[in-house]
C-alpha cells in the first residue's frame, strides 16, 4: 500500500499534493455550492421587509440594528454623542412600539444606555433569535438557508476529503520519518489542508446557493438607494431603512447612526473599522414575506 509513495521523490510529491490541495478547493467548494436550491424560485423582491432581509444577511445583530434605527425613526429613541462615546436614551411609550424585535430592543435600552451592551448582550440576541424562529423555518422552506439534511451533506463533504488527504499525506509523513527524511514542508501542507477545505465548503453557512443570489439580487434592486445617499440626494425613512438592511451600515452617510453601528456598537477587542455587518443567515423578524422570511 505505501510502496507507490514511497517510490515519488519528497520534491516531487509535495508538489502534487500542494495541487492536488488547490484543485480539492474548486472541488470542494462548487459540491457545497451545488445543494439544489436554484431549482427553486427566489421569493419575489416586491415582497421583502427590512427586519427580514437584515437577518437573512447577517442574523439578530443586523435586525437589532434595524430596529434600532426604525425606533429613532418613529422619535421612540434618542442617540447623543459621537464615536465611541455616543449613548441611548428612549422616549415614549413601549406600547407604541408593534414589532416584536423593535419591542425588545426598546425595552432593553430602557435600562442600558450604551449600544456596546445590546449588541453584545447574548440573553439579547437570544430572545432576538427566538423571534426569527418562525421566519427560519419559511426560509428553509423557500430553500434560502440550509436546513439539517444540507448541513449534514457538505459537514460530510468536508471530511471526507479531509481524511482523505490526511490518509495521503501521513502515510507519506510516516515514510519520511522513518527515512530519516525532512518532513517540515509536509507536516505545513497537511496542517493547511483542513483551513482550505474549510474555506472551501464553510460548513457554517446558512445561506443555500439560492439565499446568496437573492441577497445579490436584492443588492441590485436597492443600489440606487446606496447610490442617491452617497450622492446627499434626499431619500426617504423607509428605503434608508432598506439600505441598512441591505447593505449594511456602510451604507449610511458619516453622522450618529454611522457612528453607532460601526464605532459604539462594537466590541472592545475588534477594530473601529468594523462595518458591522454580520455574516450568515438569520431569520427574519416578523414574517419573511419577500425576503424570504430571513433577515
Amino acid at each position: 500500500m505505501l510502496e507507490p509513495l514511497r517510490v515519488i521523490p519528497g520534491p516531487e510529491f509535495l508538489m502534487y499534493y500542494a495541487g492536488a490541495i488547490v484543485a480539492a478547493w474548486f472541488i470542494v467548494r462548487s459540491m457545497a455550492y451545488a445543494d439544489g436550491s436554484l431549482a427553486h424560485m427566489p421569493p419575489q423582491l416586491t415582497r421583502v421587509d427590512p427586519y427580514s432581509i437584515a437577518a437573512l444577511r447577517g442574523g439578530a445583530p443586523e435586525a437589532m440594528k434595524v430596529a434600532v434605527y426604525d425606533l429613532e425613526q418613529q422619535g421612540l429613541l434618542k442617540l447623543s454623542g459621537e464615536g465611541v462615546d455616543i449613548s441611548m436614551k428612549t422616549l415614549g411609550d413601549t406600547r407604541e412600539v408593534t414589532n416584536p424585535i423593535a419591542r425588545d430592543v426598546y425595552d432593553f435600552i430602557s435600562g442600558h444606555k450604551k449600544p456596546r451592551e445590546l449588541f453584545n448582550d447574548t440573553s439579547m440576541l437570544g430572545k432576538v433569535e427566538s423571534h426569527l424562529a418562525p421566519s427560519y423555518a419559511e426560509m428553509k422552506m423557500r430553500h434560502l438557508i440550509r436546513d439539517d439534511d444540507m448541513h449534514e451533506r457538505v459537514w460530510k463533504i468536508f471530511f471526507t476529503w479531509l481524511l482523505l488527504f490526511w490518509a495521503v499525506g501521513g502515510a507519506k509523513l510516516y515514510l519520511g520519518v522513518v527515512n530519516n527524511k525532512p518532513v517540515v514542508f509536509l507536516v505545513i501542507l497537511l496542517l493547511a489542508v483542513p483551513a482550505a477545505l474549510w474555506l472551501a465548503a464553510w460548513p457554517m453557512d446558512r445561506l443555500t446557493a439560492l439565499g446568496r443570489r437573492h441577497l445579490a439580487d436584492l443588492k441590485s434592486h436597492f443600489a440606487w438607494v446606496k447610490s442617491s445617499m452617497n450622492n446627499n440626494r434626499d431619500v426617504d425613512t423607509t428605503n434608508i431603512a432598506f439600505a441598512l438592511a441591505v447593505f449594511g451600515a456602510g451604507a449610511l452617510s458619516a453622522g450618529v447612526l454611522y457612528d453607532l453601528y460601526n464605532k459604539a456598537a462594537i466590541p472592545p477587542n475588534q477594530s473601529s473599522s468594523s462595518s458591522g455587518c454580520g455574516g450568515g443567515c438569520s431569520g427574519c423578524g416578523g414574517g419573511c414575506g419577500g425576503c424570504g422570511g430571513c433577515g
